[in-house]
């Protein structure tokens, strides 16, 4: 998976799933 740092671009359950995940850093 590739590494997502954006504030709003994507649906809140799959940045869930990336948080889980430990690879997305979301600036929410």
């Amino acid at each position: 998976m590739v590494k997502i740092h954006t504030c709003r671009d994507i649906p809140d359950q799959l940045v869930k799933s990336l948080r889980n995940d430990g690879v997305a850093m979301i600036d929410a």
